[in-house]
């Protein structure tokens, strides 16, 4: 059996010609497809060890063309490869173009016969292009004192320019020779290095956002891909741009209003199923650990309404614990959070770590695009019904819809109650809504369907019931110093927000006095307390908490609010002194007096000399003291008189009633 010629253009490594990159046949069009045949039949019947006149014969091509063919095929591309079959296609160019000839051209001949040029020149100055190379890409040089941020195009010709007339080009050298004196080859050579060097140069040319967004949408499959559904969720705040007036009432219905000009709420979504696992509504400047763990919460156990005016008339399931008890308590495997402090802090982190079992991935701060479904989640909520008050902010400062939100608060009274409420519809409706990333299911169909489904890999993985009974790690903590004296036998206890907590054990227990104890405090009911010893890790057990909240029902944070609400309204309350009031009392008396008695003793004048004693005087500044005069002949030779023994005295007289009379 002949085998054929042994073909020695072709390297070992490339014998076979499956693996070589090659185009779609079927999207060339006629000639060019036929052309590209043609070729590509006689490249594989050389690798087959055909005889060059058979190939003449079957593709027309003789033993030069052939072998031109194939050279052209094991040319490496720009990526490392070799170009294949590609170099087959009709005007396809293998190699770059390097010119060589000098450039011969006139200002208004066009812009033909100058190809390469811009290359050649780079060519006989390097330096040249490196500095195009610094200056592109925003690379300090060192000799530049003070380098200009972000250059334009348009400015860096102009440094071109100016570097080739130092050089000693003149009018009649490319590229001062032509219409645009090489600006249109520069910007396609700073083209092809934007494309080269697209992290650098996006990062110069527009900034360090755009620069981190080069990691997205690059095609790399994830090292871990999310397979189930609970095996990824993510969380993050947002702030409302919607003026408010919180109302709280106290247990007695006492109502005190804090203006709001915005606030925060956190969500919890999964991945797979776009669901909304849990939400808190944090009514601060800025979201604290305690609101994130507020959130992991209200995602795995059932929340507790405690304030009736949030209630929604058509069912409070809103989160999906709430919608499919099946998944109540339910955990998850991955945590997506960003590094901002809520979520970084130690504790915070210990906390979820040691109770829900997951790991926490921490990705760029001000990075949306890292977390693409909580942010258009958010976007969707604020579309549908918070931007739709009329005491929103807006969007921006040239949103129409923004029409003085502080004064709409006032004056339409929206109160966070409102706000809640609306918020609370906004996440029912979302995960009931049909969307086509979910094949037009919603996010409940799609979790009930992957429980129902044992190929899905969804599996009931609820927190233990220890954990459910006392949980104090999702509780909020804080360190506290037991007070009391044994000698003055006042009993061990602690203070907390201004309140007094004890139980019988820590009464009992003088020895703790001075110590440190971890105080945990039931989000949800902030009577609920309790404490363990920092040094010893004793637990203490539930503290019975004194005052005014001791049998209340309100949240930790409401409480907190509460409190600040009334001392503010307590210090602004306005105030008059009773000493200033009852002399301006005894004044509108002695004026109604005739007035021939107002200067004699009577009852009411000798009560205001009283008041006017005690009411406040401003010192005036001391007057100055006039010059002494000279003494007198008859004082110069006078005795000294320490005692006042030869001194008059001075004795003013008493005029009895009325001098006017």
């Amino acid at each position: 059996m002949k085998r054929g010629a042994i073909r020695t253009l072709i390297p070992l490594a490339y014998k076979d010609l499956n693996i070589w990159p090659a185009p779609e046949v079927t999207a060339l069009s006629g000639d060019t497809q036929r052309a590209y045949l043609d070729r590509r039949r006689a490249v594989e019947a050389y690798a087959s060890g055909t005889s060059f006149d058979e190939i003449r014969t079957r593709t027309g091509k003789g033993r030069s063309e052939v072998k031109r063919l194939v050279g052209r095929c094991l040319i490496l591309g720009p990526s490392g490869q070799i170009q294949g079959f590609w170099a087959l296609l009709p005007g396809w160019r293998a190699r770059g173009y390097g010119r060589a000839k000098p450039v011969r051209h006139s200002k208004g001949s066009g812009s033909g016969g100058c190809a390469g040029a811009l290359d050649q020149l780079f060519q006989r100055f390097p330096e040249l292009q490196l500095l195009m190379h610094d200056l592109y890409l925003g690379i300090p040089r060192k000799n530049d004192a003070l380098p200009e941020a972000r250059m334009t195009i348009r400015e860096i010709h102009d440094t071109f320019k100016a570097e080739l007339r130092k050089l000693g080009l003149t009018a009649g050298d490319w590229p001062f020779n032509t219409s645009n004196e090489g600006y249109k080859s520069l910007w396609q050579y700073f083209k092809q290095l934007h494309c080269e060097n697209a992290e650098k140069a996006t990062r110069a040319r527009s900034g360090t956002d755009a620069a981190r967004r080069h990691s997205v949408g690059n095609g790399v499959t994830p090292l871990i891909p999310v397979l189930r559904p609970y095996s990824f969720v993510q969380l993050d705040f947002h702030k409302v741009d919607a003026a408010s007036v919180i109302v709280l009432k106290n247990d007695h219905g006492e109502e005190f209003e804090i203006p709001l000009s915005r606030w925060h709420f956190g969500l919890l979504c999964e991945e797979v199923s776009t669901a909304i696992l849990g939400f808190y509504v944090v009514l601060a400047l800025n979201p604290s650990g305690d609101d994130t763990l507020e959130i992991i919460q209200n995602a795995i156990m059932p929340m507790a309404e405690t304030d009736s005016s949030v209630q929604l008339a058509e069912g409070n399931c809103v989160v999906i614990n709430q919608l499919m008890p099946e998944l109540s308590r339910q955990c998850f495997a991955v945590l997506k959070v960003d590094n901002a402090w809520c979520n970084a802090a130690n504790e915070v982190v210990n906390n979820i770590i040691a109770t829900v079992g997951c790991a926490v991935n921490f990705g760029p701060t001000y990075a949306w695009w890292r977390r693409p479904l909580i942010e258009r989640i958010f976007g969707a909520l604020t579309r549908r019904g918070l931007q739709r008050l009329p005491s929103t902010y807006g969007s921006g400062p040239g949103d129409t819809k923004v029409d003085d939100p502080n004064g709409a608060a006032r004056v339409f009274r929206v109160e966070v109650s409102d706000l809640i409420r609306l918020f609370k519809r906004c996440v029912r409706e979302h995960n009931h809504h049909r969307s086509e990333g979910l094949q037009f299911m919603t996010p409940l169909q799609r979790l009930r369907a992957a429980l129902e489904a044992p190929h899905s890999g969804l599996f009931s993985q609820p927190l233990p019931k220890s954990v459910e009974k006392y949980c104090p790690l999702m509780m909020h903590a804080q360190e506290v110093t037991v007070s009391g004296s044994q000698k003055k036998n006042v009993r061990p206890h602690f203070y907390m927000s201004g309140h007094r907590h004890t139980n019988e054990l820590l009464a009992n227990s003088w020895h703790l006095i001075g110590k440190k104890l971890i105080a945990y405090v039931d989000r949800r009911l902030a009577r609920r307390v309790f404490a363990v010893v920092v040094e010893t890790g004793e637990q203490l057990g539930l503290m019975k908490v004194s005052g005014a909240w001791e049998d209340s029902n309100v949240s930790w944070r409401d409480r907190q609010l509460l409190i600040r609400a009334g001392r503010a309204a307590r210090d602004n309350a306005p105030k008059e002194d009773p000493v200033a009031v009852l002399r301006q009392e005894k004044m509108a008396q002695l004026a109604q007096l005739p007035k021939s008695q107002r200067n004699r003793s009577s009852q009411a004048a000798l009560e205001l000399a009283r008041l006017n004693r005690l009411q406040p005087v401003e010192e005036s500044p001391p007057p100055e003291a006039a010059p002494p005069a000279p003494p007198s002949e008859a004082a110069a030779h006078r005795k000294p008189d320490p005692f006042g023994l030869f001194a008059a005295p001075k004795i003013n007289l008493v005029v009895r009633g009325n001098p006017n009379e």
